[in-house]
């Protein structure tokens, strides 16, 4: 697909890019001079992440895609549904979120889509994805036989494919005929399951890229298309043909073994292959795919990296007939001769080895010299202009970035010159360097789009924040582009310093930048939210208003605490018009009509109506913000256009940025240390201090901004947001959509992650939601620690035990401290049973009440906590859910923090029996084969923990 030479670029996406295919569908879209970006869990290639014109995204396709994201001509999805469920694909099944995504890109009538599914995939998937609203014109299919080609298997220092052979793994990872040819590389036998039937369907790469490159673009062909270079074969045939190929360029002499006891197999059906109907024509048969193979490994790679866990049973190895072993050919036999003639003695050889060496340790040493002080300067560098974007000092960080970038290239361009004659002998360290020293740069280079991002910025501030007669109009695409390549950068930084080794010493300083990069990637990325989306808040051409509400976390409600005071904010025509704080009675005494309030309001502080200060009922800030907007408007007949909740965790953190305050006709200064410690109400400290933010940003000077740090204020946001100290609803539909997919509405259950999608595993959930009903503030004195138990039965049933241990640390029993008069409500998955409940010494299950709204269990309980005491509180519950160990054998669990809430102690366990093991825990493998897991963190965000199992 192709734009005019007077258009841009075509945009593609790829998803997994670090597969071979997926790969070398990057190269060739790159080499049409495309902008290709990637998606994948492990960095593809050097080849492809080098390209100026390739970008890898930290996105989750699984969700809607965020906004700084470009708009794509083409998208390349290698779809990830398991082989089963592909294989027996029926109209009614499901497809992962993924996947429906992609699908609805095709209804973009600018948007090609490109789906690649393996050869088995039934008839009626693209019956059921062609049915979808105008997608049939933009959607094409290709299946693809067993791919292979020279780049599928790679040695320990570049695992790719074969590191875990027992893994679940897709078309696009591992075939059985990339499992046969692993075999014959890294042993000297294959071993043959279900006695060499099953059916391989050999698929060259070259070939697949020779057909996407006849495929794309051409919508008018029919929309599913074959990708083979030959009908199916048996594994047994293919084995032979192995066996064959493997003598003269191997030099190995292969033996065949089934494995098991000998049983029946049936091949199962497969779709008729007639290569003349293709639409495109394969040259490259097995034989000639396999030398190609086996000889770029024999040149490229020692098969001694290799080492080899055979996934079919060994048990019983039953060796093929001896007389079916296929000679040594005349030719063969001269070849493995000549082989010998030229193998040089031990001694000579060891004697070559330590010459090698030693050119090498000189070369490495000369390489050092050359380069190591520009590494120094560019580390030095980075670091000054870090620290002066810390202080606001624009001008002076972007001078320092630009001398950093120019440091890393001078030296990675000297390391790569210096070092060439190593490639041959240390590949795999001379890349690592190379990588590091990459990193470095693209750091650098990010780092200065930030800074002229947040220049533009400062100067949209300016104009938002400007007196009347200083007024002029927003521009925001030059801060939103630059942000959006601070993004960019920024993530390629981070993960070409996740791929480089750190174990080189002048370079571990470079290594420590790895998390400043990631940091860097966030923030960029917030800010570019907040930028794209600033006329909508602020309306360019019309009025908006906004309901703030100051929640009182020290006396905690299920969405973040009292509300203590409200504000109302006022842009007009993307300028702010007012900003005002006022106490919550002031309103609350307007209301003319009768609310009934919530039962446990009534029974322990004997009220009868409900106003806005108590509405806050719901941890789920979409239906808290809803009731809030109605009740404003029955207070003051005023509409708003959106509510904006904070915290005094928050606002304690502004203070600490931006230094003390001193609030209207005081002497008083309020300060982050003495916030809770002062005679002055709670909306004037919110009016002063947002006054004086205010202020600051209409006085800000562009190019040197130290009366506010703006980098750290980026980040105070975001972590209030993350933490949710800060909760925001809208009615706009751009901002609205940015809130809802970045889980900033703290909606219960996330939108991120519905309990009862089972698709991809099984799913378990923990919210908990409490309501501080003792009339003080008991909740600064509070300490809770929480330990969450999952225990899985030899059926993979699951059981649940949940333990809140709180320590009320009040020093005496008397206002604003207090006994800790808690109603505690526990959120599991839907239907979830329990069976045991502890609440101090007593044991009731009738103390609890159960109820399922929605897709959620709810227990609900009151907890007591006087002064200087500790208490425990424990539920266990059945989750009516079984873990599918043959279908999608992954736990996934998500535990929800509460707003208003600080950074609680959780401590997770995960028990096994003994016919199940852990493969994993968040990717991490030195979880693996453990039987009982126990990770202890804390809960200042949302904790998500998904465990990979298999059976033993």
């Amino acid at each position: 697909m192709e734009k005019t030479a007077q258009s841009q670029k075509v945009n593609s996406l790829i998803t997994e890019v670090n597969s071979i295919l997926g790969a070398s569908i990057a190269n060739l879209l790159l080499k049409k001079n495309n902008n290709v970006y990637g998606i994948s869990k492990k960095p593809p290639s050097a080849e492809v992440l080098e390209n100026p014109n390739f970008t890898l995204l930290d996105i989750d396709i699984s969700q809607p895609l965020p906004t700084h994201v470009p708009s794509f001509d083409l998208i390349v999805h290698l779809l990830s549904e398991s082989t089963q469920t592909l294989k027996n694909f029926r109209v009614s099944s499901s497809l992962t979120p993924a996947t429906n995504n992609i699908i609805d890109k095709a209804k973009n009538q600018t948007c090609k889509v490109i789906l690649m599914a393996p050869l088995i995939t039934s008839d009626f998937f693209y019956e059921h994805i062609a049915k979808k609203q105008n997608t049939q014109e933009n959607l094409r299919l290709f299946l693809i036989g067993d791919i292979y080609g020279p780049r599928q298997l790679v040695g320990k220092n570049q695992a790719y494919i074969h590191d875990s052979l027992n893994k679940p793994h897709h078309f696009y990872e591992r075939n059985e005929l990339t499992d046969l040819i692993y075999q014959a590389i890294v042993s000297d036998k294959i071993i043959l399951a279900d006695e060499g039937l099953k059916t391989v369907v050999p698929t060259y790469i070259d070939d697949a890229l020779s057909a996407f490159s006849s495929f794309d673009g051409d919508y008018n062909k029919k929309s599913v298309s074959i990708i083979v270079s030959e009908g199916p074969r048996t594994a047994l045939n293919v084995a032979y043909e192995i066996q064959k190929i493997a003598q003269f360029t191997l030099n190995k002499q292969l033996k065949l073994f089934f494995s098991g006891p000998a049983k029946v197999y049936t091949p199962e059906p497969q779709p008729v292959i007639r290569l003349e109907y293709l639409g495109f024509e394969p040259k490259i048969n097995l034989a000639e795919g396999l030398k190609k193979v086996f000889e770029s490994y024999r040149i490229n790679i020692s098969s001694e990296e290799f080492t080899f866990k055979p996934q079919q049973e060994t048990k019983h190895l039953h060796q093929l007939s001896p007389a079916i072993q296929l000679p040594i050919s005349k030719e063969q036999k001269v070849e493995s001769k000549k082989t010998q003639e030229i193998s040089a003695p031990k001694y000579l050889l060891n004697l070559s080895l330590q010459k090698v060496f030693l050119g090498i340790l000189f070369i490495l040493v000369l390489t050092i010299i050359k380069t190591g002080l520009d590494i120094y300067w560019g580390i030095s560098e980075l670091k000054s202009a870090k620290k002066a974007l810390s202080t606001g000092q624009l001008e002076i960080a972007l001078n320092n970035s630009k001398s950093a970038e120019k440091s890393f290239r001078i030296a990675r361009n000297k390391f790569k010159l210096l070092t060439l004659p190593l490639a041959p002998v240390l590949p795999a360290k001379r890349d690592s360097i190379t990588y590091a020293l990459e990193s470095g740069r693209f750091g650098a280079i990010s780092l200065q789009f930030f800074i002229e991002g947040a220049y533009d910025f400062v100067q949209n501030l300016k104009v938002i924040t400007a007196s009347q007669d200083q007024k002029s109009s927003l521009d925001i695409e030059k801060a939103s582009a630059n942000f959006k390549q601070a993004y960019l950068t920024s993530t390629q930084a981070y993960e070409l310093a996740r791929i480089s080794a750190n174990g080189y010493t002048f370079l571990q300083k470079l290594s420590l930048a790895q998390q400043n990069f990631k940091e860097l990637s966030d923030i960029s990325s917030t800010s570019l939210g907040f930028v794209n989306f600033i006329k909508d808040l602020t309306g360019s051409s019309d009025k908006k208003t906004y309901l703030v509400l100051l929640q009182n976390n020290n006396e905690l409600r299920p969405g973040g605490g009292f509300i203590d005071s409200y504000g109302e904010i006022i842009f007009e025509n993307g300028h702010l018009m007012s900003l005002n704080f006022k106490d919550i009675y002031t309103i609350d005494s307007q209301l003319k009509e009768k609310i009934d309030a919530p039962k446990e309001l009534t029974d322990k502080l004997g009220l009868t109506q409900l106003y806005l200060r108590d509405s806050n009922w719901s941890t789920d800030f979409i239906v808290n913000g809803k009731t809030a907007r109605d009740f404003y408007k029955k207070e003051t007949g005023l509409e708003v256009d959106g509510v904006i909740a904070i915290d005094l965790t928050f606002i304690q953190k502004l203070l600490f940025l931006i230094g003390p305050i001193i609030v209207k006709n005081s002497t008083q200064e309020i300060s982050s240390d003495n916030l809770f410690n002062h005679n002055q109400s709670y909306d004037q400290i919110a009016q002063a201090l947002f006054n004086k933010l205010a202020q600051s940003f209409s006085q800000i000077d562009a190019n040197n901004i130290q009366n506010i740090n703006l980098n750290e204020l980026f980040k105070t946001t975001q972590m209030a947001i993350s933490q949710k100290h800060l909760l925001l609803i809208f009615d706009n539909q751009n901002l609205s959509s940015l809130v809802k997919t970045k889980g900033w509405d703290n909606a219960l259950p996330p939108i991120l992650f519905d309990p009862s999608e089972e698709s991809s595993g099984s799913r378990d959930f923990v919210a908990l939601s409490e309501t501080n009903l003792g009339a003080n503030k008991a909740n600064r004195d509070i300490e809770r620690k929480i330990d969450y138990s999952m225990t899985v039965g030899r059926d993979a049933d699951l059981k649940a035990n949940l333990k809140i241990t709180y320590t009320n640390k009040a020093q005496a029993n008397t206002w604003p401290a207090g006994t800790y008069v808690n109603f505690l409500r526990v959120y599991a998955p839907k239907d979830a049973g329990l069976s045991d409940f502890q609440n101090g010494e007593l044991s009731d299950l009738d103390a609890v009440e159960v109820s399922n709204p929605a897709n959620l269990a709810v227990f609900s309980t009151f907890v007591e906590v006087p002064v200087g005491k500790t208490h425990e509180v424990t539920f266990t519950y059945k989750i009516p859910k079984n873990i599918k160990l043959e279908q999608a054998p992954t736990y996934h669990l998500y535990i929800s923090k509460q707003p208003g809430t600080d950074k609680d102690s959780l401590t997770f366990s995960f028990n096994l029996p003994d016919n199940i093991e852990a493969k994993s825990v968040n990717g991490d493998q030195t979880f693996a084969a453990q039987k009982n897991i126990k990770i202890e963190t804390d809960l200042s965000t949302d904790r998500q923990f998904e465990i990979n199992l298999k059976k033993k």
